[in-house]
């Protein structure tokens, strides 16, 4: 099996419908909440999904078993943590990097890094390999020079609410929100991440 893929955000929305599922996390060039984007999506995704001989079966309408079992993880369920590269004067407003995490079947971790232009790195990793990756993206605003950015991090609490951190080079908030309407000016400053937001080895 593949433990690693690269799909656009057209693919991604494809894949997942092939898969009777919806696609919980956001993508940056495609708008679930417009059906007709959605639809546009889907039918590009399939196109680019049959070309790049990632469809089989007979009519070529099944998606290939590799490519499904990499991605059904995350299809139709909301990650256990995600995060994005932010501004600190706008932390509800992505601005380049996005990452999500979900459980895999066999212990390992499904990891999504989703660049602005909407390519998709799907890989299987070891829990730890994921943990680093937290770790890293939440250690990038305190380097020196990135006074103005901020990451972003987020775990889930049910449907509409979840934890967050916002991390910039003053120092770092955490808090709850609700993710529809999401308000980090909620949060209470902290010298250390919660342990929600960053996954377990």
């Amino acid at each position: 099996m593949s433990k690693q893929v690269l799909l656009s955000d057209d693919e991604v929305v494809a894949a997942a419908v092939r898969m009777g599922k919806d696609w919980k996390t956001s993508l940056p060039t495609v708008s679930a909440q417009d059906p007709d984007d959605l639809l546009r999506a889907v039918a590009r995704g399939t196109r680019s999904l049959y070309m790049r001989g990632m469809l089989t079966g007979p009519g070529n309408t099944d998606l290939a078993p590799e490519i499904s079992a990499l991605l059904s993880p995350a299809a139709g369920t909301l990650p256990e943590h995600l995060g994005y590269a932010a501004t600190s004067a706008e932390p509800h407003v992505a601005a380049g990097l996005r990452f999500a995490i979900f459980e895999s079947t066999n212990g390992n971790k499904v990891l999504i890094i989703t660049l602005a232009n909407g390519i998709n790195e799907i890989s299987e990793v070891p829990r730890g390999r994921a943990r680093e990756f937290v770790a890293a993206f939440a250690g990038a605003p305190l380097r020196e020079g990135a006074d103005e950015n901020a990451a972003v991090l987020l775990a889930p609490i049910g449907a509409d609410a979840a934890t967050f951190a916002v991390v910039t080079a003053r120092g770092t908030r955490t808090g709850t929100l609700s993710i529809a309407s999401p308000d980090f000016t909620s949060g209470q400053p902290t010298d250390t991440l919660p342990t929600t937001l960053i996954p377990q080895a």
